[in-house]
């Protein structure tokens, strides 16, 4: 079905999604979304004056009836590294804005989030995407816009497709024109010199940090590694230490019972050398007895001799008288 836009745009949000977690928070963050639309709007008209009032026909509103809506806003499950898109041919309706679940397992904010959500209902618009970004970092820039706010060049592509020049159609890529500064509208009063002063000042104390964190991250993961050998090594130290102390203990107990058992056999041989000494008295002193027995023997055994020598010589003098005798 092929139909003009409608203004303000209704956007009918389709619930159904493959990550629920994802689309929840996604779905949370849309009239949000539109309300920072709908701010930038009138803070650019109290700024520009006539002649652009209007951008404040250029609305969003959420309506619940899909068959009427002019975009269709669901969360699906895209190929990484996308994460959004918009389906559009021509002025074909309903245009389709598609948020990928891929945002819920990356680390991003909610105003990431929020820039691209406007970022792909500014395509539903017409607005094609930033020329020549450099540093900044606009919603309509190709990929890393960081600005969630939109900028007075988005809002002049949405007037110049609409309401200038009406007959075109597609997406849109304005060039600014060089009485209008670019700015990011924000609904505080901050040049954009001001601006993006302080985002490059951020951007170099992040880097810094950045690399301070770095440095800071491999000082302690060698740390780290460094005391997990120590540790290691002092573990391993402790287990060899521990079973050489187990190992002595068993050798202490071992040595204990011998210890025991060579005081045991002590004094079984103190027993047996006090019953030797005591029995070598008593040898000795039958020793003594027989030595005197000996010498008593001796000495009577030499009376003996004399006297049967001298019976001896006796009788052999009587012999050799009675001899003599007989020859006279």
């Amino acid at each position: 079905m092929r139909r003009e836009l409608n203004l303000p745009v209704d956007v009918y949000v389709d619930t159904s999604s493959p990550c629920p977690n994802e689309a929840e928070r996604i779905f949370a963050l849309i009239d949000k979304a539109f309300a920072i639309h709908r701010h930038t709007v009138l803070r650019f008209l109290s700024e520009m004056g006539t002649g652009y009032d209007d951008l404040f026909k250029v609305q969003f509103r959420i309506t619940g009836d899909k068959g009427s809506a002019d975009v269709i806003f669901r969360v699906v499950d895209l190929p990484p590294p996308q994460i959004g898109g918009a389906l559009i041919s021509g002025e074909m309706l309903p245009h389709v804005v598609e948020i990928g679940c891929g945002m819920g397992r990356v680390n991003v904010t909610d105003d990431y989030r929020i820039s691209t959500i406007l970022h792909e209902l500014y395509h539903t618009l017409g607005v094609g995407h930033t020329l020549a970004c450099g540093d900044l970092g606009d919603l309509m820039c190709p990929v890393g816009y960081t600005q969630y706010y939109p900028s007075t060049l988005n809002l002049l592509a949405i007037h110049y497709r609409y309401f200038a020049n009406p007959s075109l159609v597609g997406w849109m890529n304005y060039t600014m024109p060089r009485e209008i500064p670019y700015v990011v509208v924000l609904p505080w009063s901050v040049t954009v010199s001001q601006f993006y002063a302080q985002m490059a000042s951020l951007r170099d104390q992040i880097e810094k940090l950045k690399l301070k964190l770095d440095n800071d991250i491999t000082y302690v993961t060698d740390e780290v590694r460094r005391v997990s050998r120590a540790v290691d090594n002092l573990w391993s130290s402790h287990i060899r230490l521990e079973n050489e102390v187990k190992n002595l203990t068993a050798s202490f107990h071992s040595a204990e019972g011998r210890m025991e058992d060579l005081k045991a056999s002590l004094r079984s041989m103190t027993t047996s050398l006090e019953t030797l000494l005591a029995r070598l008295d008593i040898l000795e002193a039958e020793t003594r007895t027989v030595r005197r027995t000996i010498v008593e023997a001796v000495t009577i055994s030499a009376s003996l001799g004399v006297v049967a020598i001298s019976i001896s010589v006796a009788a052999l003098r009587s012999t050799r008288a009675k001899k003599g005798s007989k020859l006279a």
